[in-house]
């Protein structure tokens, strides 16, 4: 490594791994195998001939690297734009990252945080490591045309193939994103998120409490207590083993089944119906307020950005983490209302209710009985 700015001309001799400064590095590998970290700056990085790693490791902030894209400069995200060239593994770092490999076999390891890892174009020539650390990482195949099968093994490797030629052992993966193919995707006893993405997908939630995600602006179908095919909006998609749904943006339509189930809100104008069980709607991701009257089943207006959503055999509304809520209980089954961080409303139903206003300065009507626990800590508010 030279910075002749700023430290000489030194000559280095059995060195095998590098790391840079916070300017503009030009950091050059050699045969052997070497890891190479650029830092801070807009770096030009090359591994040489061995098997190397360009790692991210000491980055502030989560980094988007692809290995599709060698000898391009790319915008990292928070290690600059860095320029990488003879490279086979990528080294994340302890925050949310997003690493794809390209057509030779890579090791990808996410190290902390919720990592996203892709093989890239990888057919089934080589075997990719996805290694997604510590926190709740996902091994996504988006991007690719064919179907893939990919399960997941607990503490054990999971596996991915096409055609039947494996493209990726999965290693600390808790969740699965399809690609545009006919996908085959099973989780494990964890508590996994599984998205088929486009095509006609068999997806599999496993032993855990699991999610069904779907994302984008598509509206889809969907009803949990159906086992056989069925027309979601983005495929004639075959799913079992879900207790949970993760919407996207779009009109969606979600039943659920006899057992408790969370539906998370993704936006949009959607119809939850629980169909039995303790069955939740969660709004915490609403980027606006959030009103909820469980007395009315028809289409209400949900958020001050807009929004219409009906609810059906909902006991529980979770309202938004960081925005005023309005939530108003039901008088047929004893409902759950939890608040966010800001002053909330919230008004029970005529049974027995469970008022949560988290922090802010929170408002609270029981009907029959009030009974309350308030201000349990300072952080709860004044309520």
């Amino acid at each position: 490594m030279q910075n002749t700015v700023a430290a000489g001309s030194d000559t280095l001799s059995g060195i095998e791994n590098l790391i840079g400064s916070q300017y503009n590095d030009t950091l050059i590998g050699d045969g052997n195998a070497n890891v190479i970290e650029g830092g801070l700056g807009n770096d030009t990085l090359s591994g040489g001939a061995g098997d190397d790693t360009a790692s991210y490791a000491g980055s502030a902030a989560g980094v988007t690297v692809s290995l599709a894209l060698q000898g391009v400069a790319q915008d990292t995200g928070s290690a600059g734009t860095d320029t990488l060239t003879g490279f086979q593994g990528l080294l994340g770092s302890a925050f949310n990252d997003s690493l794809t490999g390209d057509a030779s076999e890579n090791i990808l390891t996410g190290g902390a945080g919720d990592d996203t890892l892709n093989p890239g174009a990888n057919a089934g020539g080589t075997v990719d490591l996805l290694d997604g650390g510590t926190g709740s990482d996902t091994a996504s195949f988006a991007g690719y045309v064919a179907g893939v099968t990919a399960s997941l093994n607990g503490t054990a490797d999971g596996a991915a193939s096409i055609g039947g030629a494996a493209i990726a052992s999965l290693r600390s993966i808790e969740n699965l994103t399809g690609g545009a193919g006919n996908d085959i995707l099973t989780g494990d006893a964890n508590a996994n998120v599984i998205e088929g993405g486009l095509g006609d997908d068999v997806l599999v939630g496993g032993a855990g409490i699991d999610t069904l995600a779907f994302s984008g602006a598509t509206g889809v179908t969907v009803n949990l207590a159906t086992l056989t095919a069925q027309n979601t909006g983005v495929g004639n998609d075959t799913i079992s083993g879900f207790e949970n749904i993760r919407t996207g943006s779009g009109n969606d339509t979600i039943t659920g089944d006899a057992i408790s189930n969370v539906f998370f809100d993704g936006g949009g104008n959607d119809s939850y119906d629980g169909s039995g069980g303790f069955d939740t709607v969660d709004y915490s991701a609403s980027t606006s307020s959030v009103s909820v009257n469980l007395n009315i089943t028809a289409a209400q207006t949900i958020g001050t950005s807009g929004g219409s959503d009906s609810l059906r055999d909902i006991e529980v509304v979770i309202g938004a983490s960081t925005f005023t809520n309005t939530l108003i209980g039901g008088n047929t089954s004893a409902n759950r209302l939890v608040g966010g961080a800001v002053a909330d409303f919230m008004v029970g139903g005529g049974l027995s209710d469970v008022l949560i206003g988290g922090a802010g300065n929170d408002v609270l009507f029981g009907d029959y009985v009030n009974t309350f626990n308030t201000g349990a800590t300072a952080a709860d508010g004044n309520d």
